[in-house]
């Protein structure tokens, strides 16, 4: 009987630590680097990597035709045709609903609006 316990409480316990590992979802479809540009006024880009990590990059034309680029890394993972993003530094996950379509990222952000960005081609 004390050998049947033991047995159950190892299976039990490797059950339990499988049922526990991380399972990140990531759309191998969303990997590379997706653009939008706003008529000369500023560009947005996220840039999806294989590992669940990425960059965002926007760079913003002033008045004066001078450029100011902010640069965030994050880590996502995807689900249901959503994209969860957190920010480096951040704690906050971001939820957005996404589609593509060819080359296009069809992105809703927070408040339901949709973008669309283009995949930008490597060279």
């Amino acid at each position: 009987m004390k050998k049947i316990k033991i047995i159950f409480i190892i299976i039990l316990g490797l059950f339990l630590m499988t049922g526990c590992e991380n399972k990140t979802s990531l759309d191998p479809n969303i990997v590379g680097t997706w653009e939008y540009v706003e008529q000369d006024s500023y560009t947005v880009s996220y840039t999806y990597k294989e590992d669940g990590t990425g960059v965002f990059i926007m760079t913003v034309v002033k008045e004066d035709g001078t450029e100011e680029t902010s640069t965030k890394k994050f880590t996502y993972e995807t689900k249901d045709s959503k994209i969860y993003t957190t920010f480096e530094g951040d704690t906050d996950v971001f939820e957005n609903g996404y589609e593509i379509k060819e080359n296009i990222l069809y992105w809703e952000d927070t408040f339901g609006d949709k973008t669309e960005m283009k995949k930008k081609v490597e060279n």
